[in-house]
């Protein structure tokens, strides 16, 4: 039985209703799915397929492939689906500033022992980051103002819940970047953002 992992599945951008319908459609019309939904070996996990999977169990069509990966650690599987998400090219400026910067803080060098410190107080792995901006073809600079937003995110769906980073992405918070960091900042030290968070949601 495939599994859901929340953590997995909120790195992948959620669907316009558009392309949600179309896809539907495409899945009805062919009694299933064009592309195999790919697996972490061993564990079961979806890491690339999960309106895929979705719709199918909708319709009740048990007609798609499979394909399993190896990794060796959550970590691995994590860079895996950020990856294959920045080769997506329907990624809104939003998405791929947090995919950008989720990259590279799975690439750094852990730091402070995962302690959460303002975002401002961020020291840069400046080797990995200049590897991870010419991988990606953006500047260095780009790559660490793209790692504190993708952090600040972070900090918002583990503060709030984790949907809060669809509602981000969706501009259903509206926020702007700035502002995204500055309340990721003021959860850190208080908890209770999150009724402040809520109420600007559209």
């Amino acid at each position: 039985m495939i599994q859901i992992d929340e953590e997995f599945r909120l790195h992948i951008p959620a669907l316009k209703l558009e392309e949600y319908a179309a896809l539907k459609a495409s899945i009805e019309e062919d009694k299933g799915c064009r592309d195999p939904l790919v697996v972490w070996e061993d564990h079961n996990i979806l890491l690339d397929g999960h309106n895929r999977l979705s719709i199918c169990h909708d319709l009740k069509i048990t007609n798609y492939e499979v394909v399993f990966k190896r990794f060796e650690s959550r970590e691995a599987a994590l860079n895996w689906i950020v990856d294959n998400q920045l080769a997506r090219r329907n990624l809104s400026r939003k998405e791929m500033k947090y995919l950008r910067g989720k990259k590279y803080n799975l690439a750094k060098l852990p730091h402070g022992e995962g302690k959460r410190e303002p975002l401002s107080s961020k020291n840069w792995n400046l080797k990995t980051r200049d590897i991870v901006a010419e991988e990606l073809g953006v500047s260095g600079s780009t790559i660490s103002n793209d790692s504190k937003y993708a952090d600040a995110v972070d900090t918002l769906a583990e503060t709030i819940d984790p949907q809060v980073k669809q509602d981000v992405f969706r501009n259903d918070i509206r926020a702007t970047d700035e502002e995204v960091l500055q309340l990721a900042n003021l959860a850190i030290e208080q908890p209770d953002i999150a009724k402040q968070v809520r109420k600007m949601r559209t």
